[in-house]
């Protein structure tokens, strides 16, 4: 089958004070993915948004398999409106694919949901609803969602401000291999955040996102 493939990334980032930082959703970045506040995200960080569909594929009979249920087409027609991509582009009509699919469990979908909900396109922002879609997101293992809840649980937006919690998530993100997580559990060691102050671990985790060609982890404080 002719396929085409579609990449949008949405941009998302949450700047936590102290902590490695990374960009939210915003319409310059859409072409690499995810997000946080107007005032606090910065930086653009690449996701998992892929699309595939038949050139042949009218948009009509997208509509009608999303209707019908397809958690896949639904997806794909979220990444459509929101990159205009053979449809205006309108974040309102993605929001609403996108939710559709989180609705049903598509981890990615719950992902850029969440982002969407950081970065007020479409909507106003609303930490809490991010909030919750990034943590089911990141209970199905999607390593960019772990970061970005435990960053929510750092600063307390959206959820209870709670050290242990924003550990728990940037420990299975860094797990995983995600630098910015690694370089933040440098930082909570280095701080006794959550955590026992243990310099040894510190250096260890700073260690491995250099290892990954981090630079923030240069910093003593972990900022870029």
């Amino acid at each position: 089958m002719a396929a085409g493939y579609l990449c949008l990334i949405v941009s998302t980032g949450i700047s936590c004070s102290v902590l490695a930082k990374d960009a939210i959703v915003d319409e310059n970045s859409v072409a690499s993915n995810k997000g946080y506040s107007q005032d606090d995200f910065s930086q653009v960080y690449d996701s998992e948004v892929n699309t595939t569909y038949s050139d042949e594929e009218s948009t009509s009979e997208l509509l009608e398999a999303a209707n019908n249920g397809s958690v896949e087409v639904q997806y794909h027609l979220g990444a459509m409106y929101f990159e205009g991509l053979v449809v205006d582009k309108d974040y309102v009509e993605a929001r609403k694919w996108f939710l559709k699919a989180a609705n049903q469990g598509d981890a990615n979908a719950q992902y850029v949901l969440a982002s969407i909900y950081c970065s007020g396109l479409g909507t106003d922002v609303n930490y809490i609803k991010a909030a919750k879609w990034f943590k089911k997101s990141a209970e199905q293992g999607n390593i960019n969602a772990q970061f970005f809840i435990g960053l929510l649980y750092f600063e307390g937006k959206g959820v209870e401000k709670d050290y242990l919690e924003a550990f728990k998530w940037f420990e299975l993100a860094a797990d995983q291999g995600d630098a910015k997580s690694q370089v933040n559990l440098g930082w909570m060691y280095m701080n006794g955040l959550g955590v026992d102050f243990d310099h040894i671990k510190s250096f260890n985790w700073y260690k491995k996102a250099k290892e990954q060609g981090d630079n923030s982890s240069l910093h003593p404080l972990g900022v870029r």
